[in-house]
């Protein structure tokens, strides 16, 4: 059994995760923001260690990314299962288009996304997309007024076009920390859970949650809310965590991923070089409310407390170095490239990667 493990899970530039599984296999996504392929999606049987499957946006047409500024482009992607089909739902800030693309596990366990896009007309960012009933709901970062005054808003969609069939309307304002973002809803107990971040992506990041017997609500706040942050855990050596994702794993143990950062302190000012990487915390209820990882992000996780969960992991954490020494025909999936299409400026030849100023 294994009693404890290493944050983050997946290091590197991997912000924004959501995870959805199926069946015993997890599928997680991270946002590119301006690199290409668009849309990282990473794979695992155990949770602990990942294998990357590649970028699921990788023509102009899926998300054009060629004049995207930087900390542009790709924003708090996520990815759904529905009816034997994949969803990843995004925006890309240099379009300004929020978009729906579909893909489909093909018999050599390969996601093949569409060439296509469903474009939803909302105004905001930072989407996600929930099912219930045959019937198809987006979950939004919704500009209000001309203020950049923000709320979690949401509007029930045509799958197929995207067309808006009700709303938007305003879910919640937040908990009053600034930039209120990354909505998710799920159901669990009758209730109807919207999972957010507040606070902006550096140091008062934190994911509150809010509940309601109503998909449209009216949503209640959580008396301890936030329900996870380390604004005021400096001594910790993960910092600006927030932007979580709920999900349960094969035995029914609930789990969260976020995003932190781990800085280095030079000059009295905090660098993080890595930008922001995925955590894996375990997660129990009480009193209809989700306690992660008992309040407090760590770099360590000790499952002492978290005996199911602990029984849930069947692999121990192995931390690889990434190596390629180029013997492939083509690039592998982890390589990404700045606003434009892989093959344009990077090739492989007589085992060299030939970058193309």
């Amino acid at each position: 059994m294994i009693k404890s493990y290493q944050n983050p899970i997946i290091r590197g530039m991997h912000p924004d995760p959501s995870v959805v599984r199926v069946e015993d296999t997890y599928y997680l996504a991270n946002s590119t923001f301006e690199y290409y392929p668009g849309v990282t999606v990473i794979t695992s049987k155990d949770l602990l260690n990942w294998q990357t499957m590649g970028g699921v946006a990788k023509l102009p047409a899926q998300a054009d990314l060629r004049k995207s500024k930087s900390n542009e482009g790709i924003f708090a992607a996520n990815i759904r299962y529905h009816n034997g089909y994949f969803y990843i739902i995004t925006t890309n800030f240099a379009e300004f288009k929020t978009f729906i693309i579909r893909g489909k596990l093909n018999p050599d366990g390969i996601i093949e996304w569409e060439k296509s896009r469903v474009e939803i007309n909302v105004p905001g960012i930072d989407p996600d997309v929930y099912f219930e009933n045959d019937r198809t709901y987006v979950q939004f970062t919704g500009y209000i007024d001309d203020k950049g005054t923000k709320a979690i808003r949401q509007v029930e969609i045509d799958l197929a076009t995207g067309e808006i069939l009700d709303g938007p309307r305003i879910l919640t304002y937040g908990t009053g920390g600034r930039d209120v973002e990354g909505p998710h809803i799920f159901k669990k107990d009758g209730w109807y859970y919207l999972l957010v971040a507040e606070g902006g992506t550096g140091e008062g990041h934190m994911i509150t949650i809010f509940r309601s017997k109503e998909l449209w609500g009216s949503y209640e706040s959580a008396p301890t809310n936030p329900i996870f942050t380390n604004r005021d855990h400096a001594n910790e050596p993960i910092q600006n965590v927030g932007h979580g994702n709920l999900f349960t794993d094969s035995n029914g143990n609930w789990w969260l991923v976020c995003l932190g950062t781990r800085p280095a302190n030079v000059g009295f000012k905090q660098i993080t070089n890595l930008g922001r990487e995925t955590l894996l915390y375990p997660v129990e209820w009480e009193n209809g409310w989700p306690v992660i990882n008992n309040g407090v992000p760590t770099e360590e996780v000790n499952l002492v407390d978290f005996p199911k969960h602990a029984a849930a992991l069947d692999n121990k954490q192995k931390v690889t170095e990434f190596i390629d020494d180029f013997n492939e025909d083509k690039l592998r999936p982890e390589w990404l490239t700045l606003r434009d299409a892989l093959g344009n400026n990077l090739t492989i030849n007589d085992s060299c990667l030939i970058l193309r100023g």
